[in-house]
């Protein structure tokens, strides 16, 4: 009896031993994520980042409280006022088709970057004191949206920088002087997003109008929005989630 007993509690031994070693040798399918922190002691010019961009030749800029910091992948560059940049955080990023990196400033500052130098802008009968919320170039136009003073375009190219002729867009526009953010859709279809909703741009009428979708919620400010390659719509908003449209099917989901 002790003998079998003896037995039995070696053999039990022995199978929870088998069953550790095959539970540490046989492959998890578990997903792990792997992240870096990349801070003020890895280069970047300052830890609050209002922003992120990838340009054209894959570098990474982040706006920060001070100034701008470009990312190669391995190192740090580091810009501020004193190499040419406007003053205050950078809040928006951007590149039009000539490969110019824009930055929009907090309380209205403008910084262009042409590969080698940075240039501030300055309309010649405009003054911005608002955060600049979004720049984007359309054919011939360039755009500059506001959290207070509404929309300004300007003719692109840009040859005087200090001297930018300029028109404002407002309420008389059509468009609500909160703009928080702009997109432009396929087909040039320039959208900002307000305190009051959507605005699409119409050039022929040179003005705002409402932009509508079946569904989409009204009641809820859209905080940001993207476009997919096959034309769906997805539009973020504030305390409501993320809603999506489909161009096919003509609804909101």
């Amino acid at each position: 009896m002790i003998v079998n007993h003896f037995t039995k509690s070696r053999s039990k031994y022995i199978f929870w031993l088998l069953l550790l070693f095959m539970m540490y040798t046989i492959p998890v399918n578990a997903q792990k994520y792997f992240f870096d922190n990349y801070g003020v002691k890895q280069g970047l010019k300052k830890q609050k980042v209002y922003s992120m961009f990838q340009d054209s030749k894959d570098y990474f800029w982040f706006g920060t409280i001070d100034g701008v910091s470009r990312f190669n992948g391995k190192n740090f560059d580091n810009f501020s006022i004193r190499d040419g940049l406007a003053d205050g955080g950078v809040r928006c990023i951007s590149e039009d088709k000539s490969g110019n990196i824009w930055f929009g400033h907090l309380n209205g500052g403008i910084s262009r970057f042409d590969g080698i130098r940075f240039d501030t802008i300055a309309f010649d009968s405009l003054r911005l004191s608002a955060d600049i919320t979004g720049i984007a170039q359309i054919n011939n136009k360039i755009w500059f949206t506001t959290i207070n003073d509404g929309a300004i375009q300007a003719d692109f190219p840009i040859n005087d920088f200090k001297h930018i002729r300029a028109k404002h867009f407002g309420r008389e526009e059509g468009l609500s002087d909160q703009v928080y953010g702009s997109y432009v859709l396929k087909g040039d279809t320039f959208v900002c997003f307000t305190d009051v909703g959507l605005s699409q741009y119409y050039g022929k009428e040179n003005k705002f109008e409402n932009f509508r979708l079946p569904h989409l919620t009204t009641y809820f400010t859209v905080s940001c929005l993207l476009q997919e390659k096959n034309g769906n719509i997805l539009f973020g908003t504030y305390n409501s989630g993320l809603y999506k449209y489909s161009r096919e099917e003509n609804m909101m989901e």
